[in-house]
């Protein structure tokens, strides 16, 4: 217990502790920045989706997906989409067709056809163009084929391009990427500069804290004759350098919780 005492004691040990929450730092305030552009690219994309075609015994799965949909494409730009809330045989039109409301009308999909009830409307999109049915629908029009069609959004749309290609070479198949922007600027740049700046102080960050491992090291060695004086083993020597390395860590870590606490709660003007 004296040997950590001593060591937190040490102006070197402060050193080391400042010099890495300062990294520390840096690398979350990139990070806030980070996120904050990639939001703003979400708004900038609001209402794109992206849709894909793979085979039935496939499953679409990607940790960047949102807001996943089944769904039968009609023509170019016009989908029927699965929409698990709905009761059987309910749809819901857009609002061009609100004169369908509390009606029955087919549904056609190539040689089927089937009855289902137009419940309500939804607010029409610029990009999207379609009808919500229920799963037990979706099934019925689906059926015999051998391909599944997902529309579905993203987390951060910023990533779109590289999305689109990993999901091209998973599933061997073309995305169809329907993009709906703004006039707000573009953003993309600013998050490439910064997810540059904040690999290279990861990159910093791993470096020094080796190169305080090794003068740690170093420093135990000058003082490894008076341990072993004082009647410790050799590994409770080793157990003590551990012990120093974690204390340094923790120590650094928990001064960064603290100031993302205060900083994540700042009241917002």
């Amino acid at each position: 217990m004296l040997t950590i005492k001593s060591f937190l004691r040490k102006k070197t040990t402060k050193i080391y502790i400042v010099i890495l929450c300062s990294i520390m730092s840096a690398l979350f305030i990139l990070w806030v920045s980070q996120k904050h552009y990639m939001n703003l690219v979400n708004e900038k994309y609001a209402g794109s989706f992206i849709a894909l075609t793979i085979e039935q015994n496939e499953e679409l799965k990607d940790q960047n997906i949102l807001d996943i949909h089944r769904a039968i494409l009609i023509s170019q730009d016009t989908y029927i989409v699965e929409d698990s809330n709905l009761c059987d045989h309910c749809i819901v039109v857009s609002e061009e067709m609100a004169e369908y409301v509390n009606q029955t009308i087919p549904l056609k999909v190539g040689d089927k056809t089937i009855n289902a009830d137009v419940i309500k409307t939804y607010k029409k999109q610029k990009l999207f163009n379609g009808i919500l049915i229920s799963s037990k629908l979706y099934q019925e029009l689906n059926e015999g084929t051998k391909e599944n069609t997902y529309l579905f959004n993203l987390k951060y749309w910023s990533k779109w391009q590289q999305i689109t290609k990993k999901l091209e070479n998973k599933y061997h198949k073309e995305t169809m990427v329907y993009l709906n922007q703004n006039n707000q600027p573009s953003y993309e740049d600013k998050i490439k500069i910064i997810t540059t700046f904040m690999n290279c102080l990861i990159a910093l960050w791993v470096l020094v804290f080796a190169v305080i491992l090794v003068n740690i090291a170093s420093d135990e060695k000058k003082i490894h004759k008076l341990y072993t004086y004082l009647g410790y083993s050799k590994r409770k020597i080793k157990q003590i350098l551990i012990a120093k390395y974690m204390i340094l860590l923790i120590i650094a870590a928990t001064i960064m919780g603290i100031i993302y606490f205060i900083i994540n709660n700042l009241p917002i003007k």
